[in-house]
């Protein structure tokens, strides 16, 4: 049902970004467990009908963390090695794929 799926969608999300820290981290153990439970919960929604609409990219989930701390486009951008416009870019992906309409939004969701 919907419940269900919001929530695999904020575990999806969760898992993202503990796999973005264990990269910034270099954590391999940490990235090998966050790889294995996106594939757990992937699997259970494929299986389920659901497409993977909800998961985020590495990269995606770098930015979100970075977002819910407070930090603004240029910030990001700044601290990634990005530019604004790519930033912006995943910002309204991020939105999209989490279906929220704002940073507070997002921080509420993975906060």
């Amino acid at each position: 049902d919907a419940e269900e799926c919001g929530r695999r969608g904020v575990a999806r999300s969760v898992a993202a970004l503990a796999l973005a820290a264990a990269v910034r981290r270099d954590d391999t153990e940490l990235a090998r467990e966050a790889r294995a439970v996106q594939a757990r919960i992937g699997a259970r929604s494929r299986r389920a009908g659901l497409s993977g609409a909800h998961h985020l990219t590495v990269r995606e989930s770098q930015i979100a963390a970075l977002v819910t701390q407070g930090l603004d486009n240029h910030e990001v951008a700044r601290a990634l090695h990005l530019s604004v416009r790519t930033v912006e870019g995943h910002v309204s992906r991020i939105y999209a794929k989490l279906g929220v309409a704002s940073r507070s939004e997002l921080a509420a969701l993975l906060g």
